[in-house]
């Protein structure tokens, strides 16, 4: 009744021995094991990234190098990294998957609070919650307060006031923004950059553009600078291969990153049939 691993040559990874053997959700080559009902992670070849030694782990991040949030048998949390080295130590109620710069979102006596990675308190009052640290080193943070969003310091200073329905930084200074419903751009400064007219507008980081889309799913795709490269309903990114596919008019039209419209073989190289 004992789970293993082996790889597509039938070699054994993990010997039959665990209660459990998953894929951490969301992480690439992170694989939660439980045994004598405790829990750890190891990578496709089988190494240990961490100690079996948990009651609970969950990602901090994107990728399984951002480490881990992990509880003990005493209910405390603390974060290690893949190396297994003790990053916080396991003595907070609780701690949330926001980072960066060496600033971690915690939680002792039933509320939240930012500090450093050596335990310093920086940030503990102004705010009902914690979303997001801020790209820049020591620019701040965006905090909720009332489920409404707005950035602050690190000294706690207000930069832009809690007035939007949600708030994300998309590049360093720069934020989509939604208020009445309709989405936006601004800038730290809380200057309008795109008008808040979009239902919905995403960031694509790996080919640094924007998608604005409205109600009828007509797509505006912008550089940098915020300006219309191209219009259409945007059927898929694909930032493998560097290109996007629009929907214009009754054509479908393939584009690289750069907005230059090429056909379905420069595209679609590997496709023998069209």
């Amino acid at each position: 009744g004992k789970y293993g691993m082996i790889n597509f040559e039938g070699k054994e990874i993990l010997q039959p021995e665990y209660e459990t053997i998953e894929a951490v959700a969301g992480i690439k080559n992170a694989i939660l094991i439980q045994k004598d009902g405790k829990y750890g992670v190891v990578d496709k070849e089988g190494k240990a990234m961490t100690d079996i030694a948990y009651t609970e782990i969950k990602p901090l991040g994107k990728d399984n190098k951002s480490g881990y949030i992990v509880k003990d048998e005493q209910g405390k949390y603390g974060i290690i990294d893949y190396s297994k080295n003790q990053v916080l130590p396991n003595q907070y109620e609780g701690i949330e998957a926001v980072y960066g710069n060496d600033l971690y979102v915690v939680v002792e006596a039933g509320k939240q609070k930012l500090i450093q990675k050596d335990g310093t308190e920086v940030l503990k009052d102004g705010f009902d919650k914690i979303t997001a640290i801020l790209k820049t080193s020591g620019a701040g943070v965006i905090y909720q307060k009332a489920d409404k969003f707005g950035v602050m310091d690190l000294t706690g200073k207000v930069v832009i006031d809690s007035t939007y329905e949600s708030l994300k930084e998309a590049k360093s200074g720069i934020f989509i923004a939604s208020k009445d419903g309709k989405f936006g751009i601004i800038d730290m400064a809380g200057q309008e950059k795109l008008p808040f007219q979009y239902q919905s507008i995403t960031y694509q980081e790996a080919a640094d553009f924007y998608v604005a889309e409205d109600t009828s799913f007509q797509a505006n795709i912008l550089d940098n600078n915020f300006a219309v490269k191209q219009t259409g309903i945007l059927i898929q990114i694909d930032t493998d291969k560097g290109y996007m596919e629009l929907k214009q008019g009754e054509d479908y039209k393939y584009y690289n990153f750069r907005f230059e419209e090429k056909s379905q073989t420069d595209i679609l190289s590997n496709n023998t049939l069209f």
